[in-house]
């Protein structure tokens, strides 16, 4: 029975069944299955799973979010660009195109887009696959490159407000061989993302500011995103 379990969960059905049980909401604020409640925290896993606040996962995402995928060769080209950039040791991000420290716009530490062709690719793919072309897709972007790694505490459950930004962010998943992906939740609902190599994500509206996300601590493996918005005109004067 256990090996007919592991197969099962190892298949792509049963990748899907473990994606939709219900979850409970652990102190850190992210959702997790039975199991892994019991992984956590041992033998007080079930207590911990009894008390938990129960969500159900939605197999449609919310309203807001539309996913669409690039080549899996132009996600791991910029994956081969942007790797010797990160700490291979630890969580680590950076940022490129145009940054706001200090509260002035102006050109990002590691550089303007036009200097990470493979990522400028794959900004524009994204870009077609959605319908969303732009004309100068250089100007006045941010582009945040994140690579999370065992032992990271992932990213906060959070919701956007309006801020320095357009309406819309943009993100892909350039590889994912973690145990945790991209959660939404609001209320007692929860969706999470099928990450594959190549995935794409457009948040606007409820799922920006009416939906928790974020990504749960990493316990194996890693995971490899980028994500990607305009700043609004009026602030880069």
């Amino acid at each position: 029975l256990q090996d007919f379990l592991e197969d099962f969960l190892a298949s792509p059905q049963g990748c899907e069944s473990a994606r939709l049980e219900k979850r409970g909401v652990a102190a850190d604020g992210h959702s997790y299955v039975f199991r892994e409640f019991v992984d956590w925290y041992g033998e007080v896993g079930e207590e911990k799973w009894r008390s938990a606040r129960k969500v159900d996962c939605a197999d449609t995402p919310p309203y807001g979010l539309t996913i669409a995928h690039i080549s899996t060769a132009t996600a791991s080209e910029t994956l081969d660009e942007l790797i010797d950039h990160f700490r291979e040791d630890r969580t680590s991000s950076f940022e490129v195109g145009w940054d706001h420290p200090e509260g002035r716009v102006r050109i990002a530490d590691k550089g303007r887009l036009c200097d990470f062709p493979g990522l400028r690719r794959l900004i524009v793919e994204a870009m077609a696959a959605y319908g969303d072309e732009r004309g100068d897709v250089d100007h006045l972007i941010n582009v945040t490159c994140r690579h999370y790694v065992a032992g990271s505490q992932g990213l906060r459950m959070h919701t956007d407000y309006e801020d320095w930004y357009g309406e819309r962010v943009y993100g892909c998943v350039l590889a994912n061989t973690s145990d945790a992906s991209l959660e939404f939740r609001r209320a007692g609902t929860c969706f999470l993302l099928g990450e594959v190599e190549g995935m794409c994500l457009r948040q606007e509206g409820e799922a920006r500011y009416e939906w928790k996300h974020g990504v749960a601590p990493i316990r194996s493996g890693r995971r490899v995103s980028v994500s990607w918005r305009w700043f609004k005109p009026e602030h880069a004067r």
